[in-house]
């Protein structure tokens, strides 16, 4: 079992410090081969770049929660230092983050990705965005505070469990998203980088890639709906709620209506 801890964290729910964090350099091999895949697939600036889909460059994931795995992920904000939770960038709020996420405490920009093709394509096209963006970056704020308030009523404050995820259609959104990326956007980024953009090398490009594409962006789909299946449900485990002094000793504490769970401490 691989998990990192973290003194300065603390579930805002059980009130645990034993947590996964997620990111480039996360808690294992497994994760940061998974963020790695985030930076370097080319057609999962398709998600970014028009679909506003965002993921933040740090997630943490509590251990001792014995919730599903979307219940137990927080977003954490450096300027206020509070932690979300990832529920309210998820459902019907997971997209239109274009210019990434913003505090709902605090209304500070919280770090996210960038897909490195994505960045080429900004780098390409910023003397278009970068003005009018600049100068609407106050009222992109306020709208994402709404936008925020309404998923927290949503999915956080309320008592309903949100409808479960489909995670069949995920896979098969997630295998088309990478097929358009892959067979328009990258043929016509690196046409236009070589500058040879024409639409007969254009079409002639995505016909040759078409069908290689297809196949290989349909198993990336089924993987990708099993995986998250497999990960969004694992739930945590009582047993490993630790809590730590001010000098980073090993305490132990009660997880809130479960005293079952209480590890002493060692002497």
């Amino acid at each position: 079992m691989s998990f990192t801890v973290l003194v300065e964290f603390e579930c805002p729910v059980c009130k645990g410090h034993i947590c996964e964090r997620w990111a480039v350099n996360g808690s294992n091999l497994g994760i940061r081969l998974m963020y790695w895949h985030l930076l370097l697939n080319p057609g999962l600036a398709f998600n970014e770049l028009v679909l506003g889909q965002r993921i933040p460059q740090q997630l943490f994931v509590c251990k001792s929660c014995t919730l599903p795995l979307i219940d137990r992920s927080y977003v954490h904000c450096s300027s206020c230092d509070v932690f979300h939770s990832g529920r309210i960038w998820s459902h019907k709020n997971a997209f239109g983050h274009w210019l990434g996420y913003v505090c709902p405490a605090c209304g500070a920009n919280i770090p996210c990705l960038w897909n490195i093709t994505s960045r080429i394509v900004l780098a390409v096209t910023a003397p278009i965005w970068f003005l009018p963006v600049k100068r609407l970056n106050r009222k992109w704020i306020a709208i994402e505070q709404k936008r925020i308030e309404q998923a927290q009523s949503d999915y956080v404050r309320t008592a309903e469990t949100p409808n479960p995820v489909n995670y069949k259609r995920l896979g098969f959104l997630y295998g088309i998203t990478m097929f358009v990326g892959l067979t328009l956007l990258f043929p016509s980024i690196s046409l236009i980088a070589i500058g040879q953009f024409t639409m007969y090398n254009l079409i002639a490009l995505i016909m040759k890639s078409a069908l290689s594409n297809l196949f290989w962006c349909g198993i990336g789909g089924f993987a990708f709906g099993f995986i998250m299946h497999r990960k969004m449900q694992k739930k945590g485990d009582a047993v490993l709620h630790l809590t730590f002094d001010s000098l980073g000793r090993v305490g132990s504490s009660e997880p809130p209506n479960d005293s079952t769970s209480q590890i002493e401490s060692p002497e």
